[in-house]
């Protein structure tokens, strides 16, 4: 039975390329319970879109493929023009991880286990 523990362990770097120009770095390092791929790129310009949702666990591979919008991934470089659109990513990507990490532990303690069901006639 697996328990409902879910981690994901990231490294979230903030990185100053060139004057004007902030980036964050978000790469999974490691996961336990979950897939490692809990970042949403659109299929047709390689763009990163959000962190996964349980949908988006569910529903799209975790390799660019034609027949899907999205597929996800495990790193992305996010460049922002100001340093408030930059804090404002890595806050919001934050979030969205420890949300993913509490859904779908949620998911996995509640739908294991087993139950005796006893039903009768009327």
């Amino acid at each position: 039975m697996t328990t409902g523990i879910v981690e994901i362990k990231a490294r979230i770097a903030r990185v100053l390329p060139s004057e004007g120009v902030y980036r964050v770095d978000v790469d999974i390092i490691d996961a336990v319970n979950i897939d490692v791929a809990v970042l949403v790129f659109a299929q047709k310009d390689d763009v990163f879109n959000h962190v996964a949702m349980v949908y988006d666990l569910e529903t799209w591979p975790t390799q660019p493929d034609p027949h899907f919008f999205y597929y996800r991934g495990r790193g992305v470089k996010a460049f922002f023009k100001t340093l408030n659109d930059a804090i404002h990513f890595e806050e919001v990507t934050r979030s969205r991880l420890k949300f993913l990490t509490n859904s779908w532990g949620k998911i996995l303690s509640d739908f294991s286990g087993t139950e005796i069901v006893h039903y009768t006639s009327l």
